[in-house]
């Protein structure tokens, strides 16, 4: 039974460790080509019911399209009547596209819409083609004789929208704008669910690919697990240190290790780790670039990037107290409180980050410009490259940043370095025995004269499993463990009269 349970955590083990190194690719490739705006695009063509008009490629830009300084792309004579195309244009949706990163190209589309930004376009839209004045409300009696004409230039998808909305007695703006975020959510549901699946197939295939090129065949290492003791206690101790099964470690933990491991580079980290909080000039000077250099090998999230982009560039006093909102915890914001102290004097705070707090609250008069810079300088936003492989890295070296004269985050981005070199090591000999006991485990050009056909099955076995994803092989691993006996401790008997 044990040589069973043995066998299942070490296949168990393969199964998750190709679907996490697929799904690193995947992501990188979905990144890298804007795939998630694209089908966010495609989902809108279709709400809007103007799937079988002339349009472009969602997410593609025409070939003949020239790009302004601005970044944004003048629409085609097609692209110029369609709704989908002008929503797009809308300052409202101009604000949520990411900043040209690693290029001088045009912006990026967003990857998520909020669903009452989405309504708010539309209802702005509507008002456009009323012809009303800007400023005033929408009037829906006016919608209502629009959908009443014969051959209105409304797209199908927004006309059968309004139809079903007012059918439900809506007769106030504010009722309407909930009811399209309603449906504008809805469809996002199931636009969710199509990327979902369209994911799981793609992660296949990279899965396969990985199989082949690293020959991971399902069946080989199976008999190898059957036959080889050393190897079964190897592939348990591994499986100990990814899952515990006691709720110690999370899938997040392992994804970071691993891509904390691969990215960032030794001797960055080993600089960061010799620091000392210091507030002599010179000092704080080599700190923030050992940090920089530090918080260039990570990545950072797409999201996080629009919201600073958002943040720097937005005109809208309600879009810049969100970003700021979703940028700086409650801690942030209380070490600036509002007042008439020159910027940057008080204790503990950073100059741009108070600048930034007066400029949003409106609380100081004083140059855009200026706080733009100054907020640049201290490395958060200035860096940033797209997306994030250790959002914990990111967050504790940017919080380092902001305070390089003080103790606490220094030393929280420290220790969090030091467990992560720790675990990443432990896990690195364990796999590292395990391996070692499988000699047909490798690159395809150094193994191939020991394969033979059948192997094929094999690889797609591992493609197929790991398809199901890291997430239910990581749980499915740490119940094993526990099955095996090495996970969760009972808890300790209560003591007469003490209640629990």
């Amino acid at each position: 039974m044990e040589n069973l349970l043995d066998l299942l955590i070490g296949l168990a083990l393969l199964y998750l460790l190709t679907a996490v190194a697929a799904s690193f690719i995947v992501e990188f490739g979905a990144s890298w080509t804007n795939r998630r705006a694209a089908g966010l695009k495609r989902a809108i063509i279709r709400l809007l019911g103007e799937e079988n008009q002339s349009t472009p490629d969602a997410g593609k830009a025409p070939a003949t399209e020239k790009t302004s300084d601005a970044g944004k792309a003048p629409a085609t004579d097609d692209k110029k009547h369609t709704w989908a195309a002008k929503l797009y244009q809308h300052w409202l949706i101009q604000a949520l596209h990411s900043p040209p990163l690693l290029t001088r190209g045009a912006a990026s589309e967003p990857s998520y819409i909020p669903s009452l930004t989405y309504a708010a376009t539309v209802l702005d839209l509507l008002r456009d083609a009323l012809k009303q004045p800007k400023g005033q409300p929408l009037d829906l009696a006016k919608v209502r004789e629009k959908l009443k004409e014969t051959g209105n230039d409304l797209p199908p998808g927004l006309a059968d929208a309004l139809n079903s909305a007012f059918s439900k007695g809506i007769d106030s703006l504010q009722a309407l704008e909930k009811e399209l975020a309603g449906q504008f959510d809805a469809a996002m549901d199931r636009a969710s669910g199509w990327y979902k699946r369209a994911t799981q197939r793609i992660l296949m295939v990279v899965a396969l690919v990985l199989a082949v090129c690293f020959n991971l065949d399902t069946f080989y290492i199976a008999q190898r697990l059957l036959q080889d003791e050393a190897l079964r206690s190897s592939a348990v101790g591994a499986a100990r240190l990814v899952n515990p099964g006691d709720g110690s470690r999370s899938l997040d933990d392992l994804t970071a290790a691993l891509r904390v491991r691969t990215t960032v580079l030794d001797k960055n980290v080993d600089a960061v780790k010799a620091l000392k909080a210091t507030k002599e000039a010179a000092a704080r000077s080599v700190n923030l670039a050992a940090l920089q250099r530090l918080q260039a090998d990570n990545y950072f999230d797409p999201h996080q990037a629009r919201m600073d982009y958002q943040l720097l560039t937005t005109s809208d006093p309600q879009k810049r107290n969100e970003a700021f909102a979703a940028l700086f915890t409650p801690a942030d914001l209380a070490a600036c409180p509002k007042s008439t102290q020159p910027a940057g004097t008080e204790p503990g705070a950073d100059a741009g980050l108070c600048d930034w707090l007066r400029h949003i609250d409106a609380s100081k008069d004083g140059p855009r410009d200026a706080a733009i810079v100054k907020f640049s300088a201290t490395g958060i936003p200035s860096s940033l490259k797209g997306r994030v492989l250790s959002p914990q890295l990111g967050w504790l070296t940017a919080a380092a940043i902001r305070a390089p004269e003080s103790e606490a985050p220094l030393k929280a981005l420290q220790d969090y370095l030091k467990d992560n070199a720790e675990y990443s090591k432990q896990l690195d000999a364990s796999l590292t025995a395990a391996l070692s006991r499988l000699p047909k485990i490798g690159w395809i050009g150094d193994v191939c004269s020991q394969l033979e056909w059948t192997a094929l099955f094999g690889w797609l076995a591992t493609a197929l499993m790991a398809g199901f994803g890291a997430p239910f092989w990581f749980e499915l691993l740490g119940k094993l463990v526990n099955l095996r006996g090495v996970g969760i401790k009972p808890a300790p008997a209560a003591k007469p009269g003490v209640k629990t």
